[in-house]
């Protein structure tokens, strides 16, 4: 499946890990969408994060953390 995704979507795939779940979330941008600013999405997680009470906060560690090299086409620093 990752195959899959990476080549349909040019590596600008995502993964987010669920908590002890087992379950693997993959978030996929098309070529046209924009490189979002990681400085604009820990804002906007943490909006959520209090609105919500869901950890959004971790899942940006969470995204960070397991995504590597691929993180650059999609998230800037």
């Amino acid at each position: 499946m990752t195959w899959n995704l990476g080549t349909t979507f040019n590596w600008k795939v995502l993964f987010l890990p669920v908590r002890g779940r087992g379950n693997v979330i993959a978030i996929a941008f098309a070529e046209s969408v924009d490189t979002y600013s990681m400085k604009v999405l820990r804002a906007r997680a943490k909006q959520l994060d209090e609105q919500y009470q869901i950890e959004f906060i971790d899942f940006i560690k969470d995204i960070k953390r397991n995504n590597g090299s691929v993180l650059k086409r999609v998230i800037k620093a």
